[in-house]
């Protein structure tokens, strides 16, 4: 294991993720932590990734709300529209509010949705307002945030995010537990780019519908909650550094 002061020290160290139109706690987190957190805003949509959606947690269990999108052949959410746009806004804020009530903490996060879909047309553009006020109101700070669509790669995969680390002069990255998975470590090893491995271990923390504590909920959850969510986070989250 390695601590975050010990990455911190090696360098610059950065984070590489998709738009996310209603981010979870780890996700914001990992932003926290980095000297400056990559938008990839011009990755293609998966279905089944949770871009467009946002998971919360209800009297009958989690449920997953979309938000349909208008792609183009690319599929690239930096080309990507929200249908009824309009329409789908006051189903959104209906059901946060229907969900956990009219408080402060959700009226935040209402205004952040509110805002980017009343302000953008690009799907992408839409998440990075959210996704910015998201991290400023649960961690009092916004990390520098660069978009891939502006870095003008023609590499990809693994190829594209090594690329990514060295356009910024990144000594380090952090990933999500999978990054093994797409990654090919030695070559980010070969260029001098070292790379961590975040491992997020929910434990209890006030939810509206508690009970089993559900993980990797929409931030709005953690933030109906009131928890401190720096100090949560510093608790629950370690480091391994990946090795080829």
């Amino acid at each position: 294991m390695v601590s975050l002061t010990d990455i911190k020290s090696i360098g610059k160290t950065i984070s590489v993720h998709q738009p996310h139109f209603s981010p979870w706690l780890p996700y914001l987190w990992k932003m926290n932590i980095s000297d400056e957190f990559i938008l990839a805003d011009d990755f293609r949509f998966s279905q089944g990734r949770d871009q467009n959606s946002f998971r919360l947690s209800g009297v009958n269990g989690v449920y997953a709300t979309a938000v349909p999108l208008i792609l183009d052949e690319s599929k690239s959410l930096n080309r990507a529209t929200i249908k009824d746009k309009d329409f789908n806004l006051k189903k959104i804020v209906k059901t946060i509010e229907g969900t956990y009530g009219k408080n402060n903490d959700t009226a935040k996060a209402v205004s952040a949705i509110r805002t980017g879909m009343q302000t953008y047309e690009i799907f992408s553009s839409i998440c990075e307002y959210i996704i910015k006020q998201a991290q400023d109101t649960l961690f009092h700070r916004t990390t520098r945030m660069l978009k891939t669509s502006e870095m003008f790669l023609s590499s990809k995969g693994s190829d594209r995010i090594l690329d990514i680390c060295l356009l910024r002069k990144a000594k380090c990255i952090i990933v999500g537990a999978h990054g093994a998975d797409y990654m090919r470590i030695a070559d980010f090893k070969n260029k001098g780019v070292r790379v961590f491995s975040m491992d997020f271990v929910w434990v209890s923390y006030p939810q509206k519908y508690p009970s089993p504590l559900v993980p990797g909920l929409s931030f709005i959850d953690f933030l109906w909650s009131g928890t401190d969510a720096t100090a949560f986070c510093d608790r629950q989250c370690s480091f391994t550094e990946l090795e080829a």
